[in-house]
């Protein structure tokens, strides 16, 4: 590292860089590179904010940060603009050198071929000034654009975890991190209008009078009725855009949780009404952006028509003025040569309107919530690690929002070496005490303190997992160390799991851990703790997850006193696991929101209606209970496992230490994610035509032939007045008929291009952004569950959020600006060679050298963009993962600065892939520009060489030849834009036709209303795997369970419990043998009859963000009244009440503990009430008597009903009818626990004796 900085250099890249490299501009990389990790707009932004506190405006930042260098572009932009107005006199003189040829004062030759030398010259000139403009404004769009999203990102790292009321919701972020920042970037391409517009205008005008006199003043009339009408679009389109971005913000916030929560949206069988309520907010978008769709087809009619109808009346008053006979060909083209290129800046001033004002939504949207409060550092740290005070809170209040408390401490101190438990019921506030001690709530009290002196590491209640690998997410940026990894992966009892995994810890674990269990993921959420071997370690609940003898197991590895890896470290473990409470130094009671109790075990035992003494009485009873109902049943006698027994049940307990269940997963499957997919070559035709056939064939056909007849009519225009000039100079020319046929063409001009702009947008675009949408949500929410084991949330959003957004807008305006420009182009070259048909002889030459262009430049173009696309993927999985993961990140580890530099290097990836394709874009135009200049070269060679030409003619196509230069850049570059932006339609597409589930519907069985009417289970030699390819994670499974059974499922990790779940409810499918319910195969199910008949509870619950009353019946099936009759019967009718709203309050993940929400599912499956209920350790994160209710209801509702348990805690399983015990996907044990306890070689027994239940 030292030598690579000592020989660091410090000339400029370009001088080394290769003629390649100049050509495309590859050495600013480097440069764009290290210009993003500069964070001068962070340092901008925050002065801002210094000088103006909550009036602080990012605009302000933006132009402190980028103003010189877009200075220096508009100083290009206004040379540029100078010497365009001087090409009218060239015009004059060039047409009246034609009109002369063949007259008594014919010029001479030499003079024509001068003129067309200084028009070669001035085109040139024209492409180098234009050239530089256009360099610093893409340089300093992909910086812009860099800049924003790190700064977006720096604020991310401030915002409260837990109260997006202010800050916003993940959707909200990753809207500020790509739509708005592009919006923002895409204006500055019309920031040269601010400068151009006044003075091309101004010189424009003076040149225009020296033409017409005081007729030119139509200008300025045309001109005040243009801005009046963009002044009255202005505000309307303001507010609409705010709408469409709000509606937007929404559905990729509600996508961002149908992917989070995609498996149990498909167990609950509720793929389809969450797709519907996504698609209802997408309508509300769609209709709002139809809306502005129409204000962006008026204003750009207006736009395009504002030339035709400026020469209309300059020619109408100048006519009524002076006569027809002053309006000779001369004077025709140059006028309409000099309004146009009046016109231009105009027409971009307006075009630019509705980006503008998209813009400055953005900076708004993005401006709110960089002033949006951050969370206030009250922590105070020290590193002293001497004092025998480790953790000290004094006279503090806490909440998760500002004004709802949630912990109220008078005095707190947690003794230096010492281990404490935090012990309460459900929502007592534990988990607030955690996130209190890191600093991730609010402190609302103005004499509160907390100091925490030493190194903290934390492990979250609801594990926080890196879509990364496992060795990488235990280390969390620390180097490798062998022997402490070891030792850390046998504390934690992963190495058995290691040892199962495809790659061992180098396997990547997916997106949040998906392809991990639930123990897994806890397990390894405390491995990092582990790893950063600091003073503090914070713990919450981490033994819920796991089962009796891995929960003694971590214990003694972490707190023996002799050996533990945490011996002399101050732990402060939030815990449900009161059987531990005697071996702690102290025991903290968490009671409503207070400290109820401090003291040791034997000190708050002594207490006869202490909290504590209460937690330990309810623990003792239930087991107590479990062993009478275990003593008192008799031996059921029924299969037993076969021959195999033995030899498998030794197999089993070999591997019993890392005994976990997997909660949607097994880990026989293969964890490794895969590279996002990216296509090669052209983008086919049949991306085109999946485009067009979702737009609808009429609507494309409607606007082109609208598009046609604008064209036309913008040719026969220039024709028209070019007769009308000559025939005026012939001294016959009726004013009245020729200014008629003008206004009639001006007309059907207006009429043909407000209707092409209107269908491409507002019907044909309106229809493909609906439809496509529709078939990618859709096609998603069908994709079988392996799809999501290995491809991350966030590349899926990618396509839902970036992709989608561009087929909204850009696609259909490059399609639509395409193909008017190609039929422009087509109608130019018709006019020319009909002025001088030797120009045909150049045409096909011409087109070689285009086509030959055009390869070069897409080949790299579309690949470059490609790149782009994918690019955006890791900055918006970052950005989520750190949503996520902020009290972790921050609190925890206070790895803010590495996460922020790792988001940086992702958006510098992302910025380098965009440069490289702006600068191979830039490659074009300069190619194009100089064979436009040859081409009006060209033009004007036949014009001074043919001395028979007509000078009407001439004139119209010298006028369009002119104009052919900037055409042909546009057309290239939009065809470029076309097939860069169609890389999203590809994207899309791609998604469009996933592999899907079996059909949610079918006719081929008559199901009764009330099936499952007994809930009886029949597997017969079922076999399965997770896809083709892999393999079976079950094994001729048979297994028969009577109606009314409790079933209590056991066997380690990757058994094939959780498997046997996901078999039941067709997540995955049978490769042979077959389950049926009630006598039917649920293979001729349709997957929505087969999945809302059944209920589970999951052991990670899902809450959406979503009102309660959505969160617990999304389909609207039950009234209120039976809302909260199963909240009631769930414990959580109290807590709801006390909600603003009710049961119309929104609930996320953060506004809940984890118990509360397992209590929320557990209203989600009283609301449903099916004969067959599938618990996946349902009440691991509840107290006790939290366990005990959640039981007792489920006794009382689901009586008489078939329950399945996949159980950690043998104790859970203990009173069910039969235990089923899985390995390897085989069937080892299958009978009742008291036959079961009463064969001592059984593995049952052994769980048994070492859970101490025998």
């Amino acid at each position: 590292m030292g030598a690579t900085v000592a020989s660091k250099s410090t000339s400029s890249p370009e001088l080394t860089a290769s003629y390649l490299a100049k050509i495309t501009f590859w050495w600013v990389l480097p440069l764009l590179s290290r210009a993003s990790k500069t964070k001068r707009l962070q340092h901008a932004w925050e002065a801002e904010l210094a000088k103006r506190g909550d009036k602080a405006s990012f605009a302000r930042a933006l132009a402190v940060t980028f103003g010189p260098r877009i200075a220096a572009m508009l100083l290009f932009a206004l040379l540029n603009t100078l010497i365009a107005l001087l090409t009218p006199k060239f015009v004059e003189y060039f047409v009246g050198f034609v009109v002369a040829r063949g007259t008594p004062t014919e010029p001479p030759l030499a003079e024509g071929l001068a003129m067309v030398l200084v028009f070669i010259a001035f085109g040139i000139t024209q492409s180098v000034l234009n050239g530089q403009q256009q360099h610093i404004l893409q340089t300093e769009s992909a910086r812009m654009l860099a800049a924003i999203r790190g700064v977006v990102y720096h604020k991310i790292l401030a915002i409260p975890s837990h109260d997006q009321s202010q800050s916003g919701t993940s959707g909200n972020i990753v809207n500020h991190c790509q739509v708005d920042a592009s919006r923002i970037v895409l204006a500055i391409e019309f920031a040269d209008s601010i400068v151009t517009v006044p003075v091309g205008l101004a010189l424009g005008m003076a040149l225009m009078y020296q033409q017409v006199g005081w007729s030119m003043m139509m200008i300025l009339a045309v001109m005040a009725l243009l801005m009046a009408l963009m002044g009255g679009i202005g505000g309307p389109l303001a507010k609409i855009q705010t709408e469409a971005l709000k509606h937007n913000d929404t559905r990729v916030k509600l996508c961002s949780d149908a992917l989070t929560g995609i498996k149990t949206y498909k167990l609950y069988g509720w793929t389809k009404p969450i797709a519907d309520r996504i698609l209802a907010v997408r309508e509300k978008q769609l209709l709002a952006f139809r809306k502005m769709s129409i204000y962006i087809s008026i204003q750009a009619g207006a736009i395009n028509v504002l030339p035709t109808l400026s020469v209309f009346a300059i020619f109408l008053v100048y006519g009524a003025m002076h006569g027809s006979a002053d309006l000779t060909v001369k004077k025709v083209f140059v006028v309409t040569t000099l309004y146009r290129l009046i016109s231009s800046p105009l027409q971009m001033l307006a075009f630019g309107w509705a980006p503008l004002v998209e813009a400055s939504v953005s900076i708004g949207r993005i401006s709110k919530f960089l002033n949006t409060p951050e969370l206030a550092t009250y922590v105070d740290r020290s590193t002293d690690a001497s004092d025998p005070i480790a953790i000290s809170v004094k006279d503090a209040q806490f909440a998760f929002v500002d004004d709802k408390p949630v912990l109220a401490i008078d005095q707190l101190e947690f003794a230096r070496g010492s281990v404490t438990a935090v012990v309460g019921r459900v929502g007592a506030g534990k988990t607030a005490l955690l996130n209190a001690i890191l600093g991730e709530v609010y402190q609302t009290s103005p004499n509160g303190s907390v100091t925490v002196r030493g190194t903290v590491a934390y492990a979250s209640q609801k594990a926080w997992i890196l879509n990364a690998s496992l060795r990488e997410n235990i280390l969390f940026g620390l180097p490798y160390d062998e022997k402490k990894y070891r030792k850390i992966i046998e504390a934690c009892a992963l190495k058995r799991d290691l040892a199962m995994l495809v790659n061992g810890d180098q396997t990547l674990i997916g997106d949040k851990g998906i392809n991990l269990s639930g123990g897994q993921r806890a397990r390894l959420n405390c491995a990092r703790a582990l790893y950063a071997d600091a003073d503090l370690f914070l713990l919450d609940d981490p033994l819920s997850a796991v089962d009796a003898h891995v929960d003694r197991h971590l214990f003694d590895a972490w707190f023996n006193l002799d050996s533990g890896l945490l011996r002399g470290k101050t732990v402060v473990l939030v815990t449900h696991a009161v059987h531990h409470l005697p071996d702690v130094d102290r025991i903290v009671a968490v009671q409503d929101g207070k400290i109820a109790e401090v003291g040791t075990y034997a000190e708050l035992m002594a207490r006869e209606d202490g909290v504590v003494s209460d937690l330990v009485r309810e623990y003792m009873t239930k087991r107590r209970d479990d062993d009478e109902e275990e003593t008192s049943g008799s031996p059921n006698g029924d299969v037993r496992g076969g021959n195999e027994k033995e030899k498998a049940r030794r197999a089993l307990e070999k591997s019993l230490s890392s005994t976990t269940v997997a909660s949607t997963k097994d880990d026989d499957k293969e964890a490794e994610g895969a590279d996002e997919s990216k296509e090669s070559g052209s983008v086919g035709w049949n991306v085109y035509v999946t485009y067009m056939r979702a737009s609808g064939w009429f609507n494309v056909a409607a606007t082109l032939l609208f598009a046609c007849i604008a064209n036309s009519m913008m040719i026969f225009e220039t024709i028209w007045l070019g007769m009308w000039g000559q025939a005026a100079t012939e001294g016959h020319a009726d004013f009245g008929f020729y200014i008629g046929i003008y206004a009639v063409i001006s007309i059907v001009f207006a009429v043909g291009i407000l209707g092409s702009i209107y269908m491409a947008l507002a019907v044909a675009g309106f229809h493909a952004s609906l439809g496509m949408f529709t078939k990618v949500l859709q096609s998603v929410m069908r994709a079988p569950g392996w799809f999501f084991d290995v491809t991350p949330s966030g590349r899926i959003l990618n396509r839902m959020a970036s992709d989608q957004d561009k087929v909204d807008l850009q696609v259909p305006l490059n399609l639509m600006q395409f193909a008017y420009l190609l039929i422009y182009v087509v109608a130019v070259f018709i006019n020319v060679i009909i002025a001088s048909p030797w120009f045909a002889l150049i045409v096909v030459p011409i087109g070689v050298l285009f086509v030959w262009i055009e390869r070069l430049y897409l080949n790299v173009s579309r690949e470059v963009q490609r790149l782009f696309q994918i690019s955006l993927s890791p900055i918006f999985q970052h950005v989520t993962e750190t949503l996520d993961g902020l009290p972790v990140i921050r609190g925890g580890y206070h790895h803010g600065d590495k996460f922020e530099q790792m988001a940086l290097d992702k958006i510098d990836n992302s910025a380098q892939a965009w440069y490289a394709s702006i600068c191979t874009t830039r490659w074009l135009y300069v190619q194009v520009e100089l064979v436009g200049n040859l081409i009006m070269g060209l033009v004007a060679l036949l014009a001074v060489l043919v001395k028979d030409a007509n000078a009407a003619l001439i004139g119209s196509a010298l006028s369009q030849a002119f104009v052919l230069v900037t055409i042909f850049s546009q057309i290239m570059t939009t065809y470029g834009s076309v097939e860069n932006t169609l890389v999203s339609v590809e994207r899309i597409n791609e998604y469009m036709h996933l592999p899907a589930e079996a059909p949610e519907e079918t006719t081929a069985v008559a199901l009764d209303a009330k099936w499952p009417a007994d809930g009886a289970i029949e597997i017969d030699d079922y076999s399965t795997t997770y896809r083709e390819g892999l393999d079976p994670v079950l094994k001729h499974v048979s297994v028969h369970v009577r109606a009314g059974e409790r079933i209590g499922i056991v066997g380690r990790t990757g058994a094939g419990k959780s498997s046997l779940t996901l078999a039941l409810f067709r997540i995955i499918e049978a490769t042979s043998g077959r389950i049926t319910i009630d006598g039917l195969d649920i293979a001729q199910l349709g997957l929505q009859d087969l999945r809302t008949r059944l209920t589970i509870l999951p052991q990670d619950p899902i809450i959406f963000h979503a009102s309660v009353r959505d969160n617990l019946d999304p389909t609207g099936a039950n009234d209120d009244a039976a809302v909260w009759r199963a909240l009631d019967s769930a414990g959580l009718a109290d807590f709801i009440r006390e909600l603003e709203g009710q049961l119309d309050a929104p609930l996320t993940a953060a506004s809940m503990s984890v118990g509360q929400s397992q209590l929320l599912c557990l209203a989600r499956a009283l609301l449903r009430k099916t004969k067959i209920l599938v618990l996946d350790e349902a009440t691991a994160s509840v107290d006790p008597q939290t366990d005990e209710i959640v039981q007792k209801t489920i006794r009382r509702e689901f009586a008489g009903c078939t329950i399945l348990t996949i159980a950690h805690r043998v104790a859970t399983v203990m009173d069910y009818d039969k235990i089923l015990t899985l390995d390897h996907g085989k069937v080892v044990e299958f009978d009742s626990p008291e036959a079961l306890l009463a064969d001592q070689e059984s593995v049952f027994y052994s769980l048994a004796k070492e859970s101490k239940l025998i």
